[in-house]
């Protein structure tokens, strides 16, 4: 599996870092070099056509790459390219779509969206109906509406936190969902309190808490993987755990066998957001400069630098992606 794959199938969802991994993989393929004039200064050249038997979305997204000439700077990356990052993530999703590469059940993913719906509705429906039995409507405007709109904004953001939590670092992963459950329970409380004021009922503000919130768990949680899925998810976790526990004399030998080992698994770290814990395990380990980058010399050519400048490339690339709100990026927004 190429660093692209690997970033969709942990979390379900191919976006630009997983495409733009690539550009390191295709140089320590020997497929391109890269020279860095500035920061966010690179130019790219075409070493040798791409393999064919590298994955369909992988030869697009390279040829979109050169499409003017074997030579290009990232920032004159024109509409060719944007056409070819959108049609290379529609061949990278659409391979993950079919039968036996479908990464998650059908039957789990249509229940997480009735579960979503539920959870979204409920705060107006159970408002609606308790200020129908009082008459006073003050719960439907303040739980109703305000409700509503602020449980379905942050539950879809909890959904989408959840799915990512494998390539989310700790202290961001910890603060995220600490901000957002705080503001949904917050909500899901004052739609409760304003159940409980048209019914003066605690059994039924209790009632519409537990059902919500055993709503939004199912919403969370219920997405459930394939069994190949959940087989690459043990591979790609082993990976992972690998590149933040792996002890400094276990990475000396496998840098001994094979100078490039760092470059080679550089993408994939990426992906998985542990770049920088990658990177640290180099601090006492000598690395070769890569042949396939080229730079200013006076610089210290370290895991560090290595690490920033494939973010900045990276970087560098997404700027020059044009959406096209009728493209197939539409739906990743």
């Amino acid at each position: 599996l190429n660093p692209a794959e690997i970033g969709l199938i942990v979390d379900g969802k191919a976006d630009k870092r997983d495409l733009l991994s690539l550009i390191i993989y295709f140089a320590d393929k020997g497929y391109l070099t890269i020279k860095q004039n500035g920061k966010k200064d690179f130019t790219l050249t075409k070493v040798k056509d791409i393999d064919a038997k590298e994955k369909k979305f992988a030869r697009m997204l390279f040829d979109g790459l050169f499409a003017g000439g074997d030579s290009v700077k990232l920032d004159e990356l024109g509409k060719s390219f944007s056409d070819a990052y959108f049609a290379a993530y529609g061949a990278l999703t659409e391979y993950y779509r079919k039968p036996k590469k479908r990464l998650f059940t059908m039957s789990s993913k249509i229940l997480r969206i009735i579960a979503f719906v539920l959870a979204a509705a409920m705060p107006f429906l159970t408002t609606v109906l308790s200020s129908l039995y009082s008459g006073k409507y003050m719960g439907v405007v303040i739980g109703g509406f305000g409700g509503t709109l602020v449980i379905a904004v942050t539950l879809l953001l909890l959904i989408r936190a959840q799915d990512k939590v494998y390539v989310t670092n700790t202290g961001r992963k910890t603060a995220k969902f600490t901000v957002l459950w705080t503001i949904n329970l917050a909500a899901a409380a004052l739609c409760a309190v304003m159940v409980f004021m048209d019914t003066r009922s605690i059994v039924c503000a209790l009632g519409f808490a537990a059902g919500l919130a055993a709503s939004e768990f199912a919403a969370c949680m219920m997405k459930k993987r394939t069994d190949k899925s959940i087989e690459l998810m043990g591979k790609i976790l082993g990976l992972r755990n690998f590149i933040e526990t792996a002890e400094a004399d276990r990475i000396n030998l496998l840098v001994e066998d094979n100078p490039s080992y760092f470059y080679e698994v550089l993408p994939y770290a990426y992906v998985l957001g542990v770049t920088d814990k990658w990177a640290k395990k180099f601090e006492k380990i000598n690395i070769e400069s890569p042949s396939w980058y080229y730079g200013d010399e006076s610089t210290l050519m370290d895991a560090w630098f290595y690490s920033r400048m494939m973010r900045s490339c990276s970087t560098a690339v997404a700027g020059n992606i044009h959406i096209d709100i009728e493209g197939i990026e539409a739906s990743e927004i």
